[in-house]
């Protein structure tokens, strides 16, 4: 194999694989860098593109068991997105096949600040169920279990 200017790119792709905090499972590591593009809908305070990732049926299941549809989830989430500023992330712990269907197991925690003197902390593990629809990775469902924040 030639090792040309062309190849250069490839191979600088490979480097950065080989060097990253990737997970060694391909899967896994196919995973994290779809969420780390996921997250930038929330650290961009972007509510239309984080609702492009929520399928149509998209249910989220609340941690007392309560099931939301889509319409009502974005209601409650809406005043997320006028914060000044989201930061923070989800770590993906697991991924699971399942027929068509990916279930990813994260936790989360986000800092949401509206003003210096007004600053969410958020903490929460859970499961999202993702599908592809019409090309695209999406939501399906929810399943949120906090584990503390306010």
């Amino acid at each position: 194999m030639k090792f040309g200017k062309n190849n250069r790119g490839s191979w600088k792709c490979i480097v950065d694989a080989w060097n990253s905090d990737l997970p060694a499972d391909p899967l896994l590591a196919e995973w994290t860098l779809r969420y780390e593009t996921y997250q930038k809908s929330i650290t961009g305070v972007d509510l239309d593109a984080w609702e492009a990732y929520l399928s149509e049926d998209c249910v989220w299941v609340k941690p007392d068991g309560a099931v939301v549809d889509r319409a009502n989830t974005l209601r409650e989430f809406a005043p997320l997105f006028k914060a000044k500023s989201i930061t923070g992330g989800e770590k993906v712990h697991n991924v699971n096949k399942n027929g068509d269907l990916y279930e990813v197991t994260y936790t989360e925690a986000w800092t949401v600040k509206f003003s210096k003197d007004n600053v969410v902390k958020i903490k929460n593990a859970g499961t999202d169920v993702w599908k592809k629809n019409g090309g695209k990775w999406q939501i399906v469902k929810t399943i949120d279990q906090p584990t503390e924040g306010k």
